[in-house]
């Protein structure tokens, strides 16, 4: 489900920086306002806030950012103005400041996560975490026993992986 739910979110991201040059972000807020006159509360503070602006835009509905995780519980699908996406409502953490112009393999959404942290949720998914990557793969790997992600050396997360090109790593927690 989690993969499945990703790619639909992959959808709505590439649909959104076609029209905006970018995945939602800070710059991005203002024109989303404009341009759909929404009340939702747009942000940055969570995957939540940044993910409202895909709503407001009429890409994706609120169903898509539900992982299954234990954590997380299945979003009501009313969206309209601080209904939209409500605390608990998102399993997904948000890489931010990527748009399609990046590595290809670039993660961009991860679950099951454990907010404000780098570690996952290892009895979620049976021990597995899924990454969505900018080309709109959603990948599964194992999580250590430490609760991160390895890819042989290092761990994903590391912004010393090649994957993120030498940029720092910002991620986004759900609520």
């Amino acid at each position: 489900m989690a993969a499945n739910n990703a790619r639909e979110i992959h959808k709505a991201l590439f649909d959104f920086d076609v029209e905006y040059g970018e995945f939602p972000s800070a710059s991005s807020i203002p024109k989303v306002q404009v341009d759909s006159s929404t009340t939702m509360p747009l942000g940055t503070t969570s995957s939540n806030a940044y993910f409202r602006q895909l709503l407001a835009m009429g890409v994706g509905n609120e169903k898509m950012f539900y992982t299954g995780s234990g954590k997380f519980r299945k979003p009501d699908d009313l969206y309209d103005g601080a209904r939209a996406l409500q605390k608990g409502e998102c399993g997904f953490a948000y890489v931010v400041g990527l748009s399609t112009s990046e590595n290809t393999s670039t993660p961009l959404l991860i679950a099951p996560v454990i907010p404000c942290t780098k570690q996952f949720d290892q009895e979620a998914f049976k021990g597995k975490v899924v990454v969505l990557r900018i080309d709109g793969s959603a990948v599964s790997y194992p999580i250590r026993k430490d609760g991160k992600i390895d890819l042989g050396k290092g761990d994903l997360l590391d912004p010393a992986k090649p994957e993120w090109n030498g940029k720092p790593l910002t991620i986004a927690w759900p609520e």
